[in-house]
């Protein structure tokens, strides 16, 4: 992963929390590629008047208080702290 040449996303800028999560829903260990999730102030919480598309796209994880956003992006957290985005299969 680290040198790979995959595209990094760094790190979350302020008042913003990112979760990778396994298919089991749970937080994916280093190197292991889960979906990428957002969450946090700077972040919609709903598309207005659609709430099929809201139900879809922000759900609830016992990991943040608040919903969080499915980026339908596949992703990794490296060593040193950084999220990757992976090619998607």
């Amino acid at each position: 992963m680290e040198g790979d040449g995959a595209p990094t996303a760094g790190r979350p800028i302020a008042n913003t929390r990112v979760y990778v999560l396994g298919r089991d829903g749970q937080p994916a260990p280093i190197g292991v590629t889960g979906e990428l999730l957002v969450a946090g102030d700077s972040l919609a919480t709903a598309y207005v008047g659609r709430p099929d598309l809201t139900a879809e796209t922000f759900v609830k994880t016992p990991l943040d208080p608040g919903p969080c956003l499915r980026t339908d992006t596949q992703a990794a957290w490296r060593p040193d702290a950084t999220c990757a985005s992976t090619p998607s299969c």
